[in-house]
């Protein structure tokens, strides 16, 4: 679970079985190519694959889950 007001980049990649979800208002900068299975849920602030000249990803569905989606990047 990612719950942060500020911005957060991730340089490295995220493996396993396990799922991420971007709940706090902030902004989660995913910027490796991530291998993790267990899905990805957006269920308030902001989520960015890539960052600059990189570009991040995910495998599988992003799920978002909040009224009004401040940014899908």
């Amino acid at each position: 679970m990612l719950d942060r007001a500020g911005t957060l980049t991730l340089n490295g990649t995220i493996s396993g079985s396990g799922s991420v979800s971007q709940i706090g208002t902030g902004t989660t900068v995913l910027a490796a190519d991530n291998t993790y299975t267990g899905g990805t849920t957006i269920a308030n602030g902001t989520l960015q694959l890539g960052n600059g000249g990189t570009s991040g990803s995910v495998v599988g569905n992003i799920t978002v889950r909040q009224r009004d989606a401040e940014d899908l990047v």
